[in-house]
Formats: C-alpha cells, sequence, structure tokens
C-alpha cells in the first residue's frame, strides 16, 4: 500500500537514434514519505545520469520535524538500481549548506533545476525580511580526493592533477 500523496517521479526511456515513440519505462523515484508531494519539480542531468525531484512539503528531518519546509531529493541513474536515491537537502538546521534554518511553509523543493555540476531550488514560502518574499538556493557539487576531474574548480581542494581530484597543485591542470 502507497503513502498517501507521498508523489513520485517516472523515468522513460527512448531507444537512440529513434526519433519517436517506442518511449520504454525506465524507473520509478520515490522516497514512499506520506504528504511530500514529491515530483511537482524535476530536473535531469546529462553529466551525471541523474534526477533531482523536489518535496515541497516535505517535513524537516527529527529533532526539528518542521511541517512544508521542503526538500529536494537527489536519484542516480546506473545499471543495477535504475533510479536509485543518493541524497537529500534542505533548508535543514541539521545540515550545513549555508542555509537559514527551515521554517514551516518555505516549500523548498517547489521549483528545481540542474546545469552541470550546479544544482538550483526556489522556496517560494521562505521569509527573508518580511513575509514570503521566497528564496532560491544554489548549489555546486564539487569533488572530492581522487575523484576524477577536467579543471581545478570541480575540486574541493581546488586542485585537480592529471585529472584527478587532489590535495597539492603539483602538475595542476587549469
Amino acid at each position: 500500500a502507497g503513502k498517501s500523496n507521498a508523489g513520485a517521479a517516472y523515468a522513460f526511456l527512448r531507444p537512440a537514434g529513434t526519433a519517436v515513440s517506442p518511449w520504454t519505462a525506465d524507473g520509478l523515484m520515490s522516497r514512499g514519505i506520506a504528504n511530500d508531494a514529491m515530483g511537482q519539480s524535476v530536473a535531469l542531468s546529462n553529466t551525471v545520469d541523474g534526477a533531482l525531484v523536489g518535496a515541497r512539503f516535505a517535513t524537516s528531518p527529527a529533532p526539528e520535524s518542521i511541517a512544508n519546509a521542503g526538500a529536494a531529493y537527489v536519484f542516480d541513474r546506473n545499471a543495477t538500481v535504475k533510479w536509485g536515491f543518493t541524497d537529500d537537502f534542505g533548508v535543514d538546521p541539521t545540515i550545513s549548506l549555508g542555509a537559514a534554518p527551515a521554517k514551516a511553509g518555505d516549500n523548498f523543493g517547489w521549483s528545481v533545476g540542474v546545469t552541470g555540476n550546479i544544482a538550483i531550488v526556489g522556496a517560494p514560502g521562505r521569509t527573508v525580511a518580511s513575509s514570503n518574499q521566497g528564496a532560491v538556493y544554489i548549489y555546486a557539487v564539487v569533488k572530492q580526493q581522487g575523484d576524477a576531474c577536467t579543471s581545478n574548480i570541480q575540486c574541493q581542494s581546488g586542485f585537480c592533477v592529471d585529472g584527478f581530484c587532489c590535495n597539492t597543485a603539483c602538475g595542476q591542470i587549469s
């Protein structure tokens, strides 16, 4: 039995070189959390073969458990699980993302977008100076030591050496 108003996102695949149908079901993305309303906003990324899915009514994690704070869920596509949940982020006081603590009605995840290694998430109910101006949060996916890279900006350390993120500048790629 499904959870009421949990929401989901469905992926479909069209074979390469096909101009029209047949589209075939490729997977289901869901967290199965009641009343999240997940799937109103979805963004795909060609660079990481994944999806960012908004859940504007998600409750922030315990112990705060703030109703309608919202969330954005990251799903990666791979050969074994098709579309597997890998990460989430939100206006959450337990995660340090430079965002203010979650408040009821933020609706983080109302809109989402992805380009390259940048994710953008809208929170139209966010109060900044007075009531409900809304906010936009921008996140950059940075790579860790040992991950493949093509430029310094992709690496947390700031150093891309011989195609891999490392801790030193020796032989860095500019």
